[in-house]
């Protein structure tokens, strides 16, 4: 196995893992409601699909950034604690909380106007 497709197979096994978690707890440990796997695939589906307008989002957002603090996020460099710090608060307080927030107003929106779901949790 080379290191790019170990690479590869970590970022999948980092991604999946906590679907993975959450469908078995909402299935089999959450003892007020049960859910369809039907229904739960259709709600991670439709959390998925969150990143076309998460994407846009960002875009905007790094086109009103000042190209000094995106420069290490586009192109790449040297891994000092400067640009280590500037990437953690790119990835961490742009990128996650425009992709979290779309996933959470869509899902939001969905829950709420489904019969399935007697509140939201």
């Amino acid at each position: 196995m080379t290191q790019q497709s170990s690479i590869l197979f970590f970022t999948l096994y980092l991604a999946f893992t906590p679907i993975i978690f959450w469908l078995w707890f909402s299935y089999y440990k959450k003892e007020q409601e049960k859910f369809s796997p039907g229904f739960m695939v259709m709600l991670i589906a439709l959390g998925a699909l969150a990143v076309a307008p998460s994407g846009f989002f960002e875009y905007v957002a790094f086109k009103f950034l000042p190209a000094d603090i995106t420069f290490c996020f586009f192109n790449g460099c040297e891994l000092i604690s400067e640009n280590i710090i500037r990437l953690f608060v790119l990835s961490f307080l742009v990128v996650a909380l425009i992709e979290e927030g779309c996933k959470f107003a869509i899902l939001t929106l969905i829950v709420k106007r489904s019969d399935k779901f007697s509140r939201l949790v």
